[in-house]
This record gives structure tokens, C-alpha cells and sequence, in this order.
């Protein structure tokens, strides 16, 4: 097993300990971590190098270089038979009376049969040059054949009985699960394992994007046909991953969570946006409540409000509710983000804004190309290279001189559309000017009106 890979698994076994599931049932869970090795990609940020005006800089500038890492989970279940149930409560019986200790017997069921009931996969972006990653939730998926889960009412009653040292049921399986692998790399425990491939490489921040679409099935084809599967909406979905990534903000802020507390004590300011596209913040209230203000009621009301969501998105003003100066770290530009630099102590950073300087660098101006990551099967991407395409083919329309009998006039020169359209001969506009220079058609018309 990796280092990576057994990094993970004691995250999630840590997060397990911490707040174990609410599981009705009881059985064995299994859990593979799978980490491709790290490649490099230039698909994260593929036009922030893009100088708008400056073509030969733009011949030499490099593209955003980035290490990627595909990371796969699976968990299985395998439920315990009745027989073993009563028999691990007869053991426990003679424990208590002084008696012998025997192991609970396992059914071939229990050995051979386990049933995956969960998958997710993600993509980890790392920017060795600037210090930061972007982490890229990229498809999660149930099977239907998890374990029940104790009903939301009853788990802080039946915590007491069962756990005698105060511990408490935390949220579903699945839910957990997704918290902890998440944390993992908010925590940044990811980069901090010795003698892993990244291990030289300081990374100071992270953004983690989540599309939160619903569909039937995303890595189990026919799990639909599950009767025991339940399919959310598209705004259950999204208030689903908001409650679970609630759980991940707050635990990333705590130094003394349980998955922190193994690293250093550092102060990790996390921040958490959602949005859903079209809707207003009041709009988007039906499907998703909002956040009341006030006491809370439940542990989940109390970790939703701890994480402070801000209703919009990190790239503007007006997206994250702020003044430009307030503005979120981003992963091309934390470093010179006023957070940071109030924190070290430096003044204020001044954004580059003039194409034509000579210390101009695409990468550093906060536009688009350089705010907005692209990811694969997204749909935000798709409409991005849309808008790029868009751009370039307009961007091919270039004036150029045709020379007539009186002057120069500039005319559209034949571009690459043009001769793929079959025009292959640039225009010739003297035949549109009388020999006096005026247009002949005009000339005519107030011919007739005089005339008439």
C-alpha cells in the first residue's frame, strides 16, 4: 500500500472513531483508496497565460503547470448474520460473568459477499510554483445496498446506551465517509506524509469545488433498479453536500479536531461559498432554505451556521458580498491576496490592470482565465471554452489596406474562415466608387429625387 493511500485510510479510520455513523445494523465495512500517479496537466488553468493584446508573449509564455492525481474510493459492506449477532451478545454476557471470551463465529457471507455500497472519485490539482492545490469532487455514487441509518431523532437517545464513554453518532455512512475523505486534503495531511511523491512541495491553500448535480447513476450503472437506493433532487443534493462540507469547514478550522490534532497547530482560515446558477439568493430559498439566524435547535442547525456560507461565488465583489480588498485567496492569486498579506504584514498588493505596461503578467490579473479552473464533464467548463472559441473566431476579423484608384480603404482582409467558406480572392471595392470617389448608387438615388 502507498503512503498516499495508507495516509487516507487512517483519516477516514480517525473520522470513524471521532463521530462513528449512524448505522442501524451491524456488519463490516471495508474501505480501497486508489491514487493514480501524479502527471502533469495543463487543462487546470489553460488560458490565464494569455497576454490580450501581446502576440509574440504569448508565443513564449508557458501555460499554468499543475500535478494531477486521480484519487478513486470504494467502500463495501458486509452485514452480519443474526446467528453471529446473538452470538456476539452471548460473548458479551460472559465476559461480564467471568466467563470465556470467544470470537463471534463469521458466515461464508461474511467473508466472501461484501457489496459495495459507495464510490466517489476526485481530482487533486497541485501548482508546485505558487504553493497551492484545487481539489475536484468529481462523482459520487451509492449503490442502495448500505446499511440503514438510525432515524435523525433517535441517535443522541440511543448514543447513551450504547457507548459508555460519551461518545455520540455522528451523521449517515455515506455522509461521513465524504467528510472525511475531504478533510483529508483541507487539513492538508495529504502533503505532509513523509517520502511521498509531493512531499518537498509546501502547499499553504486549497479550494475545493463541488458540482452538485443530480442524476440516477454516476458510477453504478444499474443501481436505479435498487428499490433501497434513494435518488435526491437537485436541491436536496445541494443541501446534502452543504451540511456535509458544514461538517468539513468547521473541523478544518478546529485545531483540535480529531483529524488536526496528529499535525500542527496552525491556523487554517476556511471560507465556503455556494451558489445555484439563475436563482437570486432569496430565488434559491425553496429549494434550498437558507440559514436561519438564532438559536439552533440540532448539532446540524449549530454546525450549519458555525461554517458561515456566503451565498454567491469567491471571484468578485459582488459574487462574495465583500469589497474588492476583502476578496477570498485564490489559488493563482493567494499570495498577494489582502488576507494574506495583512496576516504577514506587508502592504497592499497593486493589481496589474494595464495590457500595455511592461511588468504586465497575465497570470496575476484577476480575470476569468486565471479565477475559474476547468475541470472535465462540467458544465461551467463547457460554457467557458464556448465563450473562448467565441472570442478567437471573432478575434480573426482583422482590417486590412486595399489599395484603389484614388486612396487607401481599409477593407475585411480574407481570414482562414473565409477561405474554408470558399473565398479566396480579397475584395475589391473600386467598383463600388465613381471616378469622382462617390458612391454611385447614392449619386443615382439624388438623381431622381432631382428628377422628380
Amino acid at each position: 500500500m502507498s503512503e498516499r493511500s495508507s495516509s487516507l485510510l487512517a483519516t477516514i479510520r480517525t473520522a470513524l472513531d471521532a463521530s462513528p455513523p449512524a448505522v442501524a445494523e451491524p456488519g463490516t465495512l471495508r474501505l480501497h483508496t486508489l491514487f493514480s500517479i501524479p502527471r502533469q496537466a495543463k487543462s487546470l488553468y489553460p488560458l490565464a497565460h494569455i497576454h490580450p493584446t501581446d502576440l509574440e508573449y504569448n508565443k513564449k509564455a508557458a501555460s499554468v503547470g499543475a500535478l494531477e492525481e486521480q484519487i478513486f474510493v470504494t467502500a463495501s459492506w458486509a452485514p452480519r448474520s443474526a446467528q453471529n449477532v446473538e452470538q456476539a451478545t452471548v460473548d458479551a454476557t460472559d465476559k461480564q460473568e467471568g466467563g470465556e471470551t470467544r470470537p463471534p463465529k463469521e458466515t461464508e457471507r461474511d467473508t466472501t459477499a461484501p457489496l459495495l455500497i459507495l464510490a466517489m472519485e476526485l481530482y487533486l490539482y497541485t501548482v508546485p510554483e505558487l504553493g497551492s492545490a484545487v481539489l475536484y469532487v468529481s462523482k459520487l455514487d451509492s449503490s442502495g445496498y448500505g446499511p440503514k441509518a438510525i432515524p435523525t431523532p433517535l441517535r443522541d437517545a440511543l448514543s447513551g446506551h450504547v457507548f459508555s464513554d460519551g461518545s455520540k453518532f455522528g451523521n449517515t455512512l455515506t455522509a461521513t465517509l465524504s467528510s472525511a475523505v475531504t478533510q483529508h486534503f483541507t487539513s492538508f495531511r495529504h502533503w505532509d506524509r513523509p517520502g511521498q511523491h509531493s512531499s518537498s512541495v509546501s502547499i499553504s491553500h486549497l479550494s475545493v469545488h463541488i458540482l452538485a448535480r443530480s442524476q440516477r447513476a454516476y458510477l453504478f450503472p444499474s443501481s436505479p433498479e435498487n428499490k433501497d437506493k434513494k435518488v435526491l433532487s437537485d436541491g436536496g443534493l445541494i443541501k446534502w453536500w452543504r451540511a456535509v462540507m458544514s461538517d468539513v469547514v468547521v473541523s478544518t478550522r478546529d485545531a483540535s479536531s480529531p483529524v488536526r490534532k496528529s499535525d500542527n497547530s496552525q491556523a487554517i482560515d476556511a471560507r465556503a461559498y455556494y451558489v445555484i446558477p439563475g436563482y437570486s439568493k432569496m430565488e434559491s430559498h425553496p429549494l434550498v432554505p437558507l440559514i436561519r439566524e438564532g438559536s439552533s435547535s440540532t448539532t446540524a442547525e449549530q454546525v450549519l451556521k458555525q461554517a458561515n456560507w456566503t451565498y454567491g461565488y469567491p471571484y468578485s465583489s459582488s459574487g462574495a458580498g465583500c469589497a474588492e480588498s476583502d476578496l477570498p485567496p485564490l489559488p493563482l492569486h493567494w499570495q498577494t491576496s489582502s488576507f494574506v498579506l495583512s496576516q504577514s504584514g506587508k502592504g497592499k498588493a497593486e493589481a496589474q490592470m494595464d495590457p500595455e505596461a511592461s511588468d504586465y503578467d497575465p497570470k496575476k490579473v484577476r480575470t476569468v482565465p486565471t479565477l475559474m479552473p476547468h475541470f472535465s464533464d462540467d458544465p461551467k467548463t463547457r460554457f467557458l471554452d464556448e465563450m473562448a472559441r467565441d472570442a478567437h473566431e471573432h478575434a480573426g476579423w482583422k482590417e486590412k489596406t486595399a489599395i484603389t484608384s484614388n486612396e487607401p480603404v481599409k477593407v475585411p482582409g480574407v481570414m482562414q474562415e473565409e477561405k474554408e467558406n470558399g473565398i479566396e480572392e480579397q475584395l475589391d471595392v473600386s467598383e463600388f466608387k465613381s471616378e469622382d470617389g462617390n458612391d454611385p448608387k447614392q449619386s443615382e438615388s439624388k438623381k431622381r429625387a432631382a428628377d422628380d
